[in-house]
């Protein structure tokens, strides 16, 4: 794994903190123009996982996965809603990184029209 597809799974975690989080982790603070771009990327992939559905599978799988901490009363909302965000951005800079290896190939389902 090169540290280009790193950074971009770190920026795939946000559309508006993936710079921050890249920050965080080491990498360097690009040039505006360079962020810009990169946060419009990010952005038009996030539409691109939203358009196909695959957003509203991992909303679902991460309501499952937040289920588990349901059971726990120790656990403040704020904490399971955190976590539940969490879950879904990771699921979505996962579903990315394996579109972007080729693991992974994306198709529509349903009829185009041809109007």
């Amino acid at each position: 794994m090169s540290a280009l597809d790193k950074r971009m799974f770190y920026l795939m975690l946000s559309p508006a903190q993936g710079q921050e989080f890249a920050s965080e982790i080491g990498f360097s603070t690009p040039s505006e123009d360079v962020q810009e771009a990169e946060t419009l990327d990010v952005i038009s992939r996030w539409a691109l996982i939203t358009a196909t559905g695959l957003l509203e599978e991992i909303l679902i799988s991460a309501d499952w996965v937040s289920e588990l901490q349901d059971e726990d009363e120790n656990i403040s909302d704020e904490v399971k809603e955190a976590f539940h965000k969490t879950m879904t951005s990771f699921g979505v800079a996962l579903v990315n990184k394996l579109l972007d290896s080729g693991k992974v190939i994306l198709t529509m389902e349903g009829e185009v029209d041809d109007e």
